[in-house]
């Protein structure tokens, strides 16, 4: 009651106070208003007679320290800022965006004034357009009208003090009675208090709201936690924003993305995550009322960005954004197509020349006498696109990680001398000598996709091996592992290339690979066999002198 009191009569003295201020204040501030303006026009149309000849920031500079504490700023017609006698022009923003400046560009001068960040200080800006299109800027700092009311009337003011202690005085005495067992209401718990039956209603409704704010309370503390819960065991990333882009919820793996975090991020606008520019016209996209979709690259990751709207009775009042991790699936697709386009050119190939072949034979262009070589020719091509197809299904079966066979004890010696066995004709016409030697040693693994493995790798040392050249295949323990090297003496692997000729179709002398009869995918075979086995593939070879390739199996 107390406050009432003294609240109706703080009102009487105020809107005194203002009617008399709506009076004289709005007639007074126009015309102080115009002379902050004109002062600035003044001082910057002085001021241009002796910088537009010379154009140098030096002058600037001097004419600053007469006129302080007016702000110089010239800023380029693209909206740069050239020079500003208050701050150092890299730090500040473009100003083609500001009201005076568009409309010096445009009209020869402009004018505005902006509050500043205290209510009681208003900036005035006066912009004048130079010979080259440059804007000459000057602004001051002045008092708004409630400042100037502030300086102007001390005896409104003092006047209004007296009577409202005056006020406050005799309120007290009046009221302390009355308002005293108020005072002592223990809000919190308002059904225990012992006041004026009138206030019995009022109290057992603050109760029942009490009650019911708790429940809300507890009921969205609920939904929160559930809410961080989710969000932050999503591998996704999860952003969401207001509807003028400030950042309401980050969770970890946005965080980790944009590397920031989540306590940083939050409250501040969207730019602060990333300026990336598709990111940002996505995001303002859906801050519109859209759904947008985007990728983008961070860290070497390929990221897809899907965007929604948060809408409120049909108008956009936030976004969610949701971050998905794409690297893994597009690098698929990509092997994809790559893999796709090899195989369809590795298979047009020897078809071509079987079709070439058969196209000679009937039509009678091949001598009776040559036939059979025409023959034997198609049937070598066809031989190698049965080879590739082979290769192709059995690398097919590696990348789906499904074993052609259960896993079973191998013992690698054995196998090795088997596949040398199985290879010795193939070794001895092109004059190449194979050796094997080790100790036995036993892993678990499947056999057909280990004696491939070795094929694989003793014919490419036997291919690309010279005259009178040897292969040496060793298996050995070492430690808790089990590791055969394979070493040829042949032609070598150059450095740039041997990091590359484990990838399908890979020829690091496509011509010369072609004569060997090679399909391209037996080192790629190799590797994937490696991976099924979790065995791990080592290459050395130096050019001139040979290769040696070993498989470690742990």
């Amino acid at each position: 009651m107390r406050r009432r009191i003294i609240g109706s009569m703080f009102l009487l003295v105020l809107l005194t106070v203002l009617v008399l201020a709506a009076f004289i204040m709005p007639r007074i501030y126009a015309t102080y208003e115009e002379q902050a303006f004109s002062a600035l026009k003044s001082t910057a149309m002085a001021l241009s007679v002796s910088f537009e000849p010379n154009a140098d920031e030096r002058i600037l500079s001097a004419v600053h320290a007469v006129i302080r504490p007016m702000r110089i700023t010239w800023i380029a017609a693209d909206g740069s800022v050239l020079y500003d006698s208050h701050a150092d022009p890299s730090t500040l923003e473009n100003n083609a965006t500001r009201a005076e400046v568009i409309q010096a560009m445009r009209d020869g001068e402009g004018r505005e004034s902006r509050l500043s960040e205290t209510l009681n200080q208003k900036t005035y800006y006066y912009a004048l357009r130079l010979l080259n299109d440059s804007v000459l800027r000057l602004s001051e700092a002045h008092s708004t009208a409630l400042g100037i009311l502030l300086k102007s009337i001390p005896i409104l003011i003092f006047a209004f003090l007296l009577v409202m202690a005056l006020v406050v005085f005799a309120a007290g005495k009046l009221t302390t009675l009355l308002v005293r067992p108020i005072d002592a209401i223990d809000l919190d718990h308002p059904a225990e208090n012992d006041v004026y039956e009138e206030l019995t209603p009022l109290l057992t409704r603050l109760q029942a709201q009490n009650e019911r704010i708790d429940i809300q309370i507890h009921t969205m503390e609920a939904h929160s936690c559930a809410f961080d819960t989710i969000t932050e065991n999503m591998v996704e990333g999860l952003v969401v924003l207001a509807g003028d882009g400030m950042v309401l919820s980050v969770n970890w793996t946005a965080a980790r993305l944009f590397s920031v975090t989540a306590d940083s991020a939050v409250g501040k606008h969207y730019l602060a995550l990333t300026r990336d520019l598709p990111v940002h016209n996505a995001v303002e996209l859906t801050l519109s009322g859209h759904i947008s979709e985007v990728k983008l690259v961070n860290c070497g990751r390929i990221y897809e960005l899907l965007a929604n709207p948060v809408l409120s009775d049909g108008a956009p009042n936030g976004a969610i954004l949701l971050f998905l991790d794409i690297t893994e699936r597009e690098q698929a697709e990509e092997a994809r197509r790559e893999f796709s386009a090899n195989v369809s050119h590795e298979l047009k190939t020897p078809l071509t020349s079987i079709a070439g072949y058969a196209e000679m034979l009937a039509a009678g262009m091949v001598k009776p006498e040559d036939t059979v070589k025409t023959a034997e020719k198609i049937h070598a091509e066809a031989l190698r696109m049965i080879a590739l197809i082979e290769d192709i299904i059995a690398l097919s079966k590696l990348d789906e990680g499904k074993a052609p066979a259960p896993k079973e004890p191998v013992e690698l010696l054995s196998l090795a001398r088997d596949v040398v066995d199985m290879l010795t004709a193939f070794a001895k016409a092109r004059e190449v000598s194979i050796t094997v030697e080790g100790e036995e040693a036993t892993i678990t693994g499947i056999r057909s996709v280990l004696s491939e493995m070795l094929i694989n790798l003793i014919e490419n040392g036997v291919k690309y091996n010279r005259t009178g050249g040897k292969i040496h295949v060793n298996v050995t323990r070492a430690n808790e592992s089990v590791i055969v090297a394979i070493t040829d003496t042949g032609v070598g692997i150059a450095p740039e290339y041997q990091e590359r000729v484990f990838e399908r179709f890979y020829r690091v002398d496509k011509s010369h690979n072609r004569n060997t009869g090679g399909t391209g995918l037996g080192l790629s075979i190799v590797k994937h066999g490696a991976m099924l086995h979790g065995a791990k593939v080592t290459l050395n070879s130096t050019i001139g002198e040979g290769t040696e390739i070993m498989l470690e199996f742990l």
